[in-house]
């Protein structure tokens, strides 16, 4: 039957609201835009009928660059050790992300500010399999603040190896080599969160990651522990010459990191990880 509707959009519980009459026809389906500009930083509900979400609104980012990137190829590898039990590793392909690269158009000491927004940081969960006696866990890496760093690209370029050292749950880091980096290196602070479903449960596992395209290691020294001992290491890929805008600037690279995190509770059992991620990314057109 034909039949009217009013359609009420409210912000933050009410605070304001936007309503639209719709008369659909039998079978008709028709999509309603309600638009809103906020003066103000921050986050905002929005609801219409019995669904909401949270919308996060930035101020315009001046003197920056911005580049959409997606994740083309690469992979996650966990190192996974159960209390009494024997470690296992699973690698599993990275799954499709995208997110927003800001990098600023002046450049000091021979490098440009580079900023990833953590809003914009949208990736699928994975699957990794018999992580904990034939249970397999799902999942989703995430930024739990914006990722924040340096690309070098001109005279003076960085050193941007990562070392890392967890000494029975305390992490320390050292940066470089002693070996300048090729331009085009970027090192970043990436504080990412592992967001974890097992059993039906969800677990947060927060990590305090640096990510670079240079080489990244971390090692677990922890006697009472079954991963003591365990290093994983990768090397990532500087950003190609070519750039778009400027030199090295939104074009493809390989981003790499790697860490750990111990004594995390899951299920009841005592459960340390350790990881590394590999993101093959390149810019979207």
């Amino acid at each position: 039957m034909e039949g009217s509707y009013v359609v009420n959009c409210s912000l933050d519980n009410g605070l304001e609201s936007f309503v639209q009459q719709v008369t659909l026809a039998p079978d008709e389906a028709r999509t309603l835009t309600f638009n809103r500009t906020p003066i103000y930083v921050g986050q905002y509900t929005i609801s219409v009928g019995g669904l909401s979400q949270v919308f996060s609104v930035t101020a315009t980012v001046e003197g920056m660059w911005r580049i959409p990137y997606r994740v083309v190829d690469g992979e996650i590898t966990m190192d996974v050790a159960i209390a009494g039990m024997t470690p296992v590793i699973r690698t599993v392909e990275f799954p499709p992300t995208t997110f927003t690269m800001y990098v600023s158009k002046e450049m000091t000491n021979g490098s440009r500010q580079v900023v990833i927004d953590h809003d914009s940081f949208i990736s699928e969960p994975v699957i990794i399999e018999n992580i904990i006696r034939g249970i397999d866990m799902e999942l989703l890496f995430t930024l739990r603040e914006d990722a924040t760093g340096q690309l070098y690209v001109g005279n003076g370029a960085g050193d941007v190896d990562v070392f890392s050292v967890d000494y029975d749950g305390s992490i320390e880091t050292q940066f470089g080599d002693g070996i300048k980096d090729s331009l085009g290196s970027e090192l970043m602070f990436s504080p990412s969160e592992g967001q974890s479903v097992t059993l039906g449960q969800t677990y947060i596992v927060p990590m305090e990651v640096y990510s670079t395209t240079g080489n990244s290691s971390n090692t677990v020294i922890a006697v009472d522990r079954n991963i003591n001992g365990s290093t994983l290491e990768c090397r990532g890929m500087p950003f190609a010459e070519n750039g778009k805008m400027a030199p090295y600037v939104g074009t493809g690279a390989t981003i790499v990191s790697t860490g750990s995190s111990l004594d995390r509770s899951f299920s009841g059992f005592r459960v340390d990880f350790q990881f590394m991620t590999v993101m093959e990314i390149e810019p979207v057109e």
